[in-house]
């Protein structure tokens, strides 16, 4: 994958992440899916997961929450790390990140949809 081509992805990604806490839930389901086949793209190159991983720093919570659920896979540390921060801060996404935490913990957490 080409450079050109991550950074325009990880664009709609980070877009679409935030996008999904939107309070109208047709376009937030929206944001998701365009969010989802982004992440599907960018998952496949160490580029695009690097890209995905830089994220869980966003300033959005609900990108931070996307971005350290989905790099679970490749970053369990980081990942985790920003998952914990989120549930601490009791914030909007704390149920969430809980939630992805204890999903990936009980092997029930997966993407591949």
């Amino acid at each position: 994958m080409a450079q050109e081509q991550t950074r325009l992805l990880i664009e709609t990604y980070r877009r679409c992440a935030a996008a999904t806490g939107g309070v109208n839930a047709v376009e937030a389901n929206r944001a998701h899916d365009e969010m989802h086949r982004a992440y599907k793209v960018l998952r496949s190159t160490d580029a695009g997961r690097q890209a995905i991983l830089t994220l869980i720093r966003d300033p959005s919570p609900n990108v931070r929450c996307w971005a350290a659920a989905h790099s679970l896979a490749w970053a369990e540390f980081e990942a985790r790390q920003a998952l914990e921060e989120l549930v601490a801060s009791d914030g909007r996404c704390a149920f969430t990140a809980r939630m992805t935490l204890r999903e990936f913990d009980a092997g029930r957490l997966s993407f591949e949809y």
